[in-house]
């Protein structure tokens, strides 16, 4: 008996491919969560999976080492686009100027410490903390790939205390979601130990022009650890993740958060995700009072967030 040609192998047996859809699931991350993701991303993950590499939409220039898995958001989103939060990169883009100091609490992979280096130029400074160890890799990593030498990196969560041991409970699936307190719906989160530090201690009564503050609940911690800071920098510009469940599980309230902002003089706005980005005379954000605030989002929900900008000034207000 003949043996059958590699055309009728092919069409009349087709192969066993359960062994590569298990590899790619390994390959994305082994939960249920990874298996979801579409086969058109599965096949741009292992088109990355080896270069690991996206390039930045703003500054074409700039290229990013990622994670190697799409299930990773902050991952998807830059090799998809090549921007992360367009209207918070939009709002860097107008308000960043060269010699400006810029600090970049909860850095990550260093999407905004990169754009922030170049925009401020050889004569600013750049200070990023990142206290995760794989994020903080990437953050280093790209730094050195993208030749960002007035970027100095501080592996510490800041916080409103110098010197203090924090557990930061990690995240598997999304590398921007490790935070200091423990979720009972997800038992499962790995644990590092970091130590915390505060803006005031690093800066050292140094000029501050832009600070962006993302770090799951814990912003109160970190704006209480940088008033003199903020009351020395008129001018500076506070960009930041308002999450009021997130601030209730560590220790604060949104409403002090708000209202201690608001005392210092400091004019508050929602940031709009719905702006036309393209057309450079839009309004990024809408000017709002604590109370108004605090009606918008939900205290009790763990999936209601807004994007606030802190600012003081004429020229950064009109900018907006």
């Amino acid at each position: 008996m003949s043996k059958p040609s590699w055309a009728t192998r092919i069409f009349w047996h087709p192969p066993d491919i359960s062994t590569f859809w298990q590899w790619l699931a390994w390959r994305t991350r082994r939960n249920w969560r990874k298996l979801s993701v579409p086969v058109h991303r599965r096949m741009r993950e292992l088109r990355h999976a080896t270069t690991r590499t996206a390039r930045c939409a703003a500054l074409p220039d700039v290229i990013f080492t990622v994670q190697a898995s799409l299930a990773d958001p902050v991952t998807e989103r830059i090799v998809h686009s090549g921007v992360w939060e367009p209207v918070e990169t939009a709002i860097m883009l107008r308000l960043l100027a060269p010699g400006m100091t810029v600090v970049d609490v909860g850095a990550n992979l260093g999407y905004h410490a990169v754009i922030a280096s170049r925009l401020v130029g050889p004569g600013g400074r750049v200070i990023a903390f990142e206290p995760e160890p794989r994020n903080h890799a990437l953050l280093t990593a790209n730094i050195k790939r993208n030749h960002c030498a007035n970027v100095e990196v501080h592996r510490n969560a800041v916080s409103d205390e110098v010197g203090q041991s924090i557990t930061l409970h990690l995240s598997a699936d999304n590398l921007g979601d490790h935070r200091i307190f423990p979720d009972p719906e997800e038992a499962d989160r790995g644990h590092a130990t970091v130590v915390s530090t505060t803006v005031d201690a690093v800066v050292d009564g140094a000029p501050v022009h832009f600070i962006k503050l993302d770090i799951q609940g814990a912003e109160g911690h970190a704006l209480a650890g940088m008033e003199r800071t903020l009351r020395k920098n008129d001018d500076v510009v506070v960009l930041f993740e308002f999450w009021p469940y997130g601030l209730r599980r560590a220790s604060t309230t949104p409403e002090h958060v708000l209202g201690s902002l608001a005392a210092a003089g400091f004019d508050l706005r929602v940031i709009r995700q719905d702006v036309d980005l393209p057309d450079s005379s839009a309004t990024l954000t809408d000017p709002a009072t604590p109370r108004e605030i605090l009606v918008r989002v939900s205290q009790e929900r763990f999936d209601q967030v807004l994007n606030l900008v802190a600012v003081r000034y004429v020229a950064a207000v009109a900018a907006l």
